[in-house]
């Protein structure tokens, strides 16, 4: 077995009864949790109040995990979101696309980080909901995305865990769209393999990040640069157009498996309505080499544009039923 597909069999961590949440909760005496709104490896997503400034926050709940060969603490949990917290503040102060950390602290049961609550559609509800997303649509999002993550790479970071559901879709009174991205919990540095998000003995241990988005190099664990957010970008375009991601499989390491190998249908095969260029974008932005893929986020969707700029697909003729 090699060692990536040992790490992705590790066993799935267990929480003691106590470090369960529920409606009604209130956390450090301030925030009083009213609905949970996302669920992750070791933590939740819930909305609140503030007790204190009489306002609604959305708050990032952490537990320690129990990994050897010293077991985490909820004191080094609250480091590690204060790291994420610098991370995006940094870049909150730099672009409006950036969620908004408020508040970072602990208490007997975990750490947590408050938040804005942001109102909006978490991308990857609406593409559950709205699938398969006309070009131009997908276009719109990603783009914004795109400029976002041009942001973060800018400042120095790779956000390493780039997805629908740490995408948020904003319509402002106008109808004016654009998008939030949250979640840094495993940003890292530019060149550097861990980042405030991953306790310090896990380099070879689990791997970190949802499988379906994973680059090669992240299941690889070699060293990871902005071409890892591309390869996710990549990834949420395809499902976005199909309603479903390039690579999966029964299991996290089937999954992986796929990437590795980059089998996935081109997308002219999932949907002949699409320019057929966009294979050949997919075929660049799935590249196993780093340096093969797009340079940036922002050529990256000028490239797609592009594509749709080029298209000669004609559509599928409808089926006019005869006359009986």
């Amino acid at each position: 077995m090699n060692d990536w597909s040992r790490r992705a069999n590790a066993p799935a961590i267990a929480f003691p009864a106590h470090w369960t949440y529920a409606s009604g909760d209130t956390i450090a005496g301030r925030y009083r949790l009213t609905e949970r709104v996302g669920r992750g490896g070791y933590g939740e997503v819930w909305a609140a109040d503030d007790v204190v400034l009489n306002g609604r926050v959305a708050i990032k709940l952490c537990r320690p995990l129990p990994l050897s060969p010293a077991d985490d603490t909820i004191e080094r949990v609250a480091d590690r979101l204060r790291g994420e917290a610098r991370v995006s503040e940094q870049l909150a102060r730099k672009t409006t696309g950036i969620v908004r950390v408020l508040d970072v602290g602990s208490d007997e049961r975990g750490a947590y980080m408050a938040m804005e609550l942001v109102d909006g559609c978490p991308l990857d509800r609406m593409i559950a909901k709205e699938s398969p997303l006309e070009p131009k649509r997908v276009s719109s999002i990603l783009t914004k995305l795109a400029d976002v993550l041009a942001v973060v790479h800018a400042e120095g970071f790779i956000h390493c865990d780039v997805k629908p559901a740490n995408v948020m879709v904003v319509l402002d009174a106008e109808g004016n769209e654009s998008i939030k991205l949250a979640d840094f919990g495993l940003a890292i540095a530019t060149g550097t393999l861990l980042g405030p998000g991953y306790p310090s003995n896990t380099a070879h241990g689990p791997i970190w990040g949802t499988p379906n988005y994973l680059s090669p190099e992240q299941i690889e664990d070699r060293c990871m640069g902005t071409h890892t957010d591309l390869w996710a970008l990549a990834v949420m375009a395809y499902e976005a157009l199909v309603g479903k991601v390039p690579f999966e499989g029964q299991s996290a390491l089937q999954t992986m498996f796929a990437i590795m190998t980059r089998r996935y249908v081109h997308i002219s095969r999932m949907r002949r309505d699409l320019p057929k260029d966009l294979d050949d974008w997919f075929t660049q932005a799935f590249a196993e080499t780093p340096n093969r893929r797009f340079r940036s986020p922002v050529a990256m969707m000028r490239a797609f544009d592009e594509c749709l700029r080029n298209d000669t697909t004609v559509p599928p003729a409808l089926k006019i039923p005869e006359e009986p």
